[in-house]
Protein backbone atom coordinates (compact mmCIF):
# COMPACT_ATOMS: atom_id res chain seq x y z
CA UNK A 1 0.00 0.00 0.00
CA UNK A 2 1.37 3.46 -0.99
CA UNK A 3 0.85 6.01 1.46
CA UNK A 4 1.75 9.59 1.10
CA UNK A 5 1.91 12.42 2.95
CA UNK A 6 1.06 16.40 2.39
CA UNK A 7 4.53 17.45 2.81
CA UNK A 8 6.80 14.19 2.09
CA UNK A 9 9.13 13.81 -0.24
CA UNK A 10 8.39 10.13 -0.69
CA UNK A 11 5.28 7.57 0.12
CA UNK A 12 5.73 6.33 3.36
CA UNK A 13 8.99 4.15 4.42
CA UNK A 14 9.03 2.27 7.37
CA UNK A 15 12.91 2.60 7.38
CA UNK A 16 12.12 6.00 7.88
CA UNK A 17 10.22 5.65 10.84
CA UNK A 18 13.02 2.82 11.50
CA UNK A 19 15.89 5.30 11.11
CA UNK A 20 14.07 8.16 13.47
CA UNK A 21 12.84 5.99 16.48
CA UNK A 22 16.51 4.77 17.17
CA UNK A 23 17.98 8.60 16.63
CA UNK A 24 15.03 9.48 19.36
CA UNK A 25 16.24 6.32 21.86
CA UNK A 26 20.31 7.97 21.08
CA UNK A 27 18.85 11.73 21.84
CA UNK A 28 15.87 11.03 24.87
CA UNK A 29 17.62 8.49 26.49
CA UNK A 30 21.42 8.23 25.79
CA UNK A 31 20.58 4.61 24.11
CA UNK A 32 24.27 3.84 23.36
CA UNK A 33 23.10 0.15 21.85
CA UNK A 34 22.72 -1.37 18.67
CA UNK A 35 18.62 -1.27 18.82
CA UNK A 36 17.44 -1.89 15.55
CA UNK A 37 15.90 -5.36 16.20
CA UNK A 38 13.97 -2.86 19.21
CA UNK A 39 12.95 -0.41 16.91
CA UNK A 40 11.83 -2.71 13.63
CA UNK A 41 9.68 -4.02 16.81
CA UNK A 42 8.39 -0.74 17.52
CA UNK A 43 7.24 0.19 13.55
CA UNK A 44 5.65 -3.29 13.22
CA UNK A 45 3.23 -2.50 15.99
CA UNK A 46 2.48 0.56 14.89
CA UNK A 47 2.05 -0.08 10.34
CA UNK A 48 -1.35 -1.99 10.87
CA UNK A 49 -2.61 1.59 12.79
CA UNK A 50 -0.67 3.52 10.07
CA UNK A 51 -2.22 1.26 7.00
CA UNK A 52 -5.54 1.42 8.50
CA UNK A 53 -5.47 5.32 8.67
CA UNK A 54 -4.51 5.78 11.98
CA UNK A 55 -2.05 8.00 13.12
CA UNK A 56 0.95 6.51 15.07
CA UNK A 57 1.72 9.74 17.03
CA UNK A 58 -2.02 9.59 18.90
CA UNK A 59 -3.16 6.56 17.67
CA UNK A 60 -6.49 8.57 16.38
CA UNK A 61 -8.26 7.70 13.00
CA UNK A 62 -7.53 10.27 10.42
CA UNK A 63 -10.38 11.81 9.57
CA UNK A 64 -12.28 10.75 6.00
CA UNK A 65 -10.29 12.97 3.22
CA UNK A 66 -7.57 14.26 5.45
CA UNK A 67 -4.20 13.93 4.04
CA UNK A 68 -2.19 12.85 6.85
CA UNK A 69 0.59 15.75 7.79
CA UNK A 70 4.10 15.02 7.78
CA UNK A 71 5.75 14.49 10.58
CA UNK A 72 8.54 16.42 11.01
CA UNK A 73 10.63 13.69 12.90
CA UNK A 74 12.21 12.94 9.60
CA UNK A 75 13.59 15.38 6.91
CA UNK A 76 11.73 13.85 4.52
CA UNK A 77 8.47 13.83 6.28
CA UNK A 78 7.09 10.87 4.63
CA UNK A 79 5.69 9.34 8.18
CA UNK A 80 1.77 9.91 8.30
CA UNK A 81 0.14 11.75 11.21
CA UNK A 82 -3.06 13.60 12.25
CA UNK A 83 -3.79 17.39 11.44
CA UNK A 84 -3.24 17.89 15.23
CA UNK A 85 0.10 16.45 15.59
CA UNK A 86 1.07 17.77 12.43
CA UNK A 87 0.27 21.59 14.54
CA UNK A 88 1.86 20.49 17.32
CA UNK A 89 5.51 19.27 15.85
CA UNK A 90 4.98 22.07 13.83
CA UNK A 91 4.65 24.69 16.85
CA UNK A 92 7.12 22.24 19.13
CA UNK A 93 9.87 22.82 16.23
CA UNK A 94 9.78 26.11 16.03
CA UNK A 95 10.66 26.57 19.98
CA UNK A 96 7.10 28.17 20.24
CA UNK A 97 6.85 25.77 23.23
CA UNK A 98 8.66 26.58 26.08
CA UNK A 99 8.42 24.85 30.00
CA UNK A 100 9.86 26.37 32.58
CA UNK A 101 8.52 24.76 35.55
CA UNK A 102 4.81 23.45 37.26
CA UNK A 103 3.24 26.14 35.76
CA UNK A 104 3.68 25.07 32.43
CA UNK A 105 2.31 21.18 33.04
CA UNK A 106 -0.22 21.62 30.15
CA UNK A 107 2.36 21.96 28.12
CA UNK A 108 4.49 19.27 28.51
CA UNK A 109 2.44 16.46 26.58
CA UNK A 110 3.44 18.82 23.36
CA UNK A 111 6.98 17.66 23.86
CA UNK A 112 6.95 13.90 22.86
CA UNK A 113 9.63 11.93 20.68
CA UNK A 114 8.86 9.31 18.75
CA UNK A 115 9.45 6.41 20.81
CA UNK A 116 7.01 7.55 23.41
CA UNK A 117 4.27 7.15 20.25
CA UNK A 118 1.24 6.80 20.83
CA UNK A 119 0.85 9.65 23.40
CA UNK A 120 -2.71 10.54 24.88
CA UNK A 121 -4.92 12.50 22.19
CA UNK A 122 -6.79 14.36 24.79
CA UNK A 123 -3.80 15.58 26.66
CA UNK A 124 -1.99 16.52 23.39
CA UNK A 125 -5.65 18.28 22.44
CA UNK A 126 -5.65 19.95 26.04
CA UNK A 127 -1.85 20.96 25.75
CA UNK A 128 -2.83 22.95 22.27
CA UNK A 129 -5.73 24.73 23.60
CA UNK A 130 -3.40 25.89 26.42
CA UNK A 131 -0.62 26.75 24.06
CA UNK A 132 -3.63 28.53 21.78
CA UNK A 133 -4.29 30.55 24.83
CA UNK A 134 -1.06 31.70 25.84
CA UNK A 135 -0.23 32.41 22.33
CA UNK A 136 -2.56 34.51 21.04
CA UNK A 137 -1.14 36.10 17.47
CA UNK A 138 -3.40 39.60 16.22
CA UNK A 139 -4.83 38.70 12.65
CA UNK A 140 -2.24 39.65 10.19
CA UNK A 141 -1.71 40.08 5.70
CA UNK A 142 1.03 38.20 4.52
CA UNK A 143 2.67 40.52 1.67
CA UNK A 144 5.59 40.05 -0.48
CA UNK A 145 8.15 42.60 -2.12
CA UNK A 146 9.35 42.73 -5.28
CA UNK A 147 12.75 41.14 -4.19
CA UNK A 148 10.57 38.06 -2.78
CA UNK A 149 10.99 38.95 0.84
CA UNK A 150 8.07 38.53 2.97
CA UNK A 151 6.24 41.00 5.39
CA UNK A 152 2.97 40.16 8.22
CA UNK A 153 0.99 43.66 8.49
CA UNK A 154 -0.90 44.04 11.74
CA UNK A 155 -3.12 46.56 13.53
CA UNK A 156 0.40 47.24 15.82
CA UNK A 157 2.40 47.62 12.58
CA UNK A 158 4.75 45.60 9.88
CA UNK A 159 7.16 42.77 10.46
CA UNK A 160 9.79 40.79 8.18
CA UNK A 161 8.68 37.39 8.20
CA UNK A 162 11.86 34.97 7.99
CA UNK A 163 11.19 31.74 6.86
CA UNK A 164 12.57 28.27 8.12
CA UNK A 165 15.79 27.39 5.72
CA UNK A 166 15.23 24.04 6.08
CA UNK A 167 11.24 23.22 5.52
CA UNK A 168 11.92 19.53 4.61
CA UNK A 169 10.22 17.35 2.80
CA UNK A 170 8.97 17.73 -0.70
CA UNK A 171 9.32 21.47 -0.41
CA UNK A 172 13.43 21.11 -0.06
CA UNK A 173 13.86 17.71 -1.81
CA UNK A 174 11.23 17.46 -4.48
CA UNK A 175 9.22 14.68 -4.94
CA UNK A 176 10.72 10.81 -5.28
CA UNK A 177 9.16 7.81 -5.23
CA UNK A 178 11.48 6.09 -7.84
CA UNK A 179 12.61 3.86 -4.90
CA UNK A 180 8.71 2.76 -4.31
CA UNK A 181 8.01 2.31 -8.01
CA UNK A 182 10.82 -0.28 -8.48
CA UNK A 183 9.90 -2.17 -5.11
CA UNK A 184 6.50 -2.11 -5.90
CA UNK A 185 7.36 -3.39 -9.25
CA UNK A 186 8.72 -6.73 -7.77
Amino acid sequence: MTIRTFSGAHPFRPACLVAVWQESMRYEYGDPTDSHDDAVDFVAALIPAIDNGRCPRCDTALADHEIPSGSRMTDCRCIPICTLCGKIEAIVMADLVNVHGPEDAALTPLLSCVADWPVDRSEQQAGMDEYRVRHVRPLGTLVRDDDSQLFVITESGVATLSMRESPGGWLEHGFDDSEDQAERER
